[in-house]
């Protein structure tokens, strides 16, 4: 059932059967025609503090506005703030409380724009759009539902990419999942083509290299080597943090992107964690969506950036320890770094740290102290 409601819901989004519609050309006028809900605000004090401790009074005040709301008109005072009365709550149940898939669709068109539009900083609170993140990602485990911005128009200037049509869920949850994460860790997808599966990636001309192209330009020192290494750890751990299990392609050196201040972004293939652990995957070793398997991969990964080497596919994703067993002479590398690749890359998955574990040791090495050199 799921698989037919993923299908149905990527053809409804990009067969866009009526393309003069009010919706698509309010997009298509690129903001220059400012569209205000002028509503007033409605909301007391006393019902505020009710709608941050009652999630139905929430959603019974919430869900009724969005349904009344046109996507792409701006979002008033009083919608923000009861989003961010719902955002306070447990996100799972939440999720279940909703009712129609339409309710769904609406909520996370809502948090699309929360997000891209920087909404959140009318928020009080710590973590308000983590927090809206996690909330969309339970909404999609439970429904199959895009953010209908991915479905209109196409913006001036961007490059677009194919992306494993064969596998449906893949392609949904990743154009789901890199429409609303931190985009300062992955590349960010905003929109389908009409025909085929593309994605366009947002800011394509700030990513000045693929980490492959950089190595093989450069001979970096121990410490840019290592900061881009840092850099690329902690979008991993973003990831893990979030639930998310990057397919084995996304650690890879072609799928990540270095700006010219050597900052690096993911381009992510992934699934959830959740759906990875209760879903059989076809076409796709279970074994090959792990926070282990990708701490194995980040290790290959490692070791290719310091040795200017490339794994062989095969035994990176069959995790064969062989791989990056012999040290070469050349170049001197840290033995801190020589000994966390063997670590990541041990035979035993349970034995391989953390992402976390990762990042805290790496900030940790003295070498990062000296400085960050040129990279060319």
């Amino acid at each position: 059932m799921r698989d037919l409601l993923l299908h149905l819901a990527i053809r409804l989004g990009a067969s866009d059967p009526d393309p003069n519609s009010a919706l698509t050309a309010e997009f298509r006028s690129g903001g220059t025609e400012e569209m205000l809900n002028l509503t007033p605000s409605i909301q007391t004090e006393i019902e505020a503090n009710m709608h941050n401790k009652d999630l139905n009074a929430c959603l019974s005040s919430l869900l009724p506005r969005l349904r009344m709301r046109k996507l792409c008109i701006s979002l008033d005072t009083d919608t923000i703030q009861l989003t961010c009365s719902l955002l306070r709550f447990d996100h799972a149940e939440t999720a279940m409380r909703l009712r129609s898939v339409s309710d769904a669709q609406n909520l996370v068109d809502l948090i699309d724009e929360l997000i891209n539009n920087k909404h959140s900083s009318s928020c009080s609170g710590y973590g308000i759009e983590t927090s809206a993140v996690y909330l969309a990602l339970e909404i999609c485990a439970r429904v199959p539902v895009l953010p209908r911005s991915l479905f209109l128009g196409w913006p001036f200037g961007s490059k677009d990419y194919a992306v494993l049509g064969g596998n449906t869920e893949l392609l949904f949850q990743t154009a789901f999942m890199c429409k609303i994460l931190d985009s300062n860790y992955i590349l960010r997808v905003s929109k389908f083509a009409k025909a085929d599966f593309y994605f366009v990636i947002d800011n394509v001309d700030e990513s000045k290299w693929s980490l492959s192209q950089w190595r093989k330009m450069s001979m970096p020192s121990s410490v840019t080597r290592i900061r881009v290494m840092l850099d690329i750890a902690k979008a991993f751990r973003y990831l893990h943090s979030m639930g998310i299990v990057p397919l084995y392609d996304t650690v890879n050196s072609d799928y990540i992107s270095l700006d010219s201040e050597f900052h690096a972004r993911i381009r992510l293939l992934g699934l959830t964690a959740h759906y990875v652990k209760v879903t059989p995957i076809p076409d796709f070793s279970q074994k090959w969506f792990s926070y282990e398997a990708n701490i194995f991969y980040f290790g290959c990964l490692f070791y290719e950036v310091c040795f200017d080497s490339k794994i062989d596919y095969n035994d990176r994703i069959a995790n064969k320890r062989d791989a990056v067993a012999s040290r070469p002479s050349e170049p001197e590398i840290l033995d801190d770094e020589w000994q966390l690749i063997q670590r990541c890359c041990a035979s035993d998955p349970k034995s391989r740290p953390t992402m976390d574990v990762i990042v805290r040791e790496m900030e940790a090495w003295d070498t990062l102290n000296s400085g960050f050199s040129s990279a060319l």
